[in-house]
């Protein structure tokens, strides 16, 4: 008897990777993994530094070792964002996986999936029936109305936005290091929250207001 393998995969969120990301994910995969950024085959991951560019969208590693059964990959492009193991029971790739987890979860841009996200739709629907219930059935002033159409207009933007995002630069690869975040860089995710829920609450105050 013989026990059946199964695969491991992973998808990630939107992703911002910096070159000393891959350098130590490169590390991760070993001198002998394949690596391919955009239309380029590296040796190794020094030679990335060679290439004339300021970022990239595509970059795959792969580790192939059939006298050991192991095959993975990870693959950062315009479209997606995965990591994938032929057995998901092996512990030595598995604990590769977990090191290039950690790394990669640190470069998720929350900003931009939030965003590209399908739910990002439904405050521009929420606002839109808001507005529209309130012109049917109170009160209220031109200004209202404009405030209203306006802020449902700019959710309509947000989303179609996000969406061409996800689906043109999923991964964006910058060939240079992380610069060392700022006040703003360290707290955005808590300011977008406060900047979003100011104006949602602006909002319905002033349509509910006679």
């Amino acid at each position: 008897m013989e026990k059946i393998k199964k695969s491991y995969y992973k998808e990630y969120p939107i992703l911002r990777i910096f070159k000393q990301d891959l350098k130590e994910i490169a590390d991760l995969f070993g001198k002998n993994s394949e690596i391919i950024a955009d239309e380029y085959k590296l040796n190794n991951i020094s030679e990335i530094d060679n290439i004339n560019k300021k970022e990239i969208t595509n970059i795959k590693f792969t580790m192939h070792e059939e006298a050991k059964n192991i095959y993975m990959y990870l693959e950062l492009s315009e479209r997606k964002a995965t990591i994938f193991s032929r057995d998901d029971d092996d512990l030595y790739v598995l604990g590769i996986i977990s090191k290039i987890d950690s790394i990669l979860s640190k470069r998720i841009n929350k900003k931009l999936d939030l965003l590209a996200s399908n739910w990002i739709v439904l405050p521009s629907i929420l606002v839109y029936i808001i507005a529209r219930y309130s012109i049917e059935f109170m009160e209220i002033k031109i200004q209202t109305i404009i405030f209203s159409l306006f802020s449902f207009i700019l959710y309509i933007a947000l989303a179609i936005w996000g969406y061409k995002v996800k689906t043109k630069k999923y991964s964006l690869i910058y060939l240079f290091d992380s610069p060392a975040p700022g006040f703003i860089e360290r707290n955005k995710d808590n300011i977008i929250l406060s900047i979003i829920s100011a104006i949602l609450g602006g909002i319905i105050t002033t349509i509910f207001q006679r």
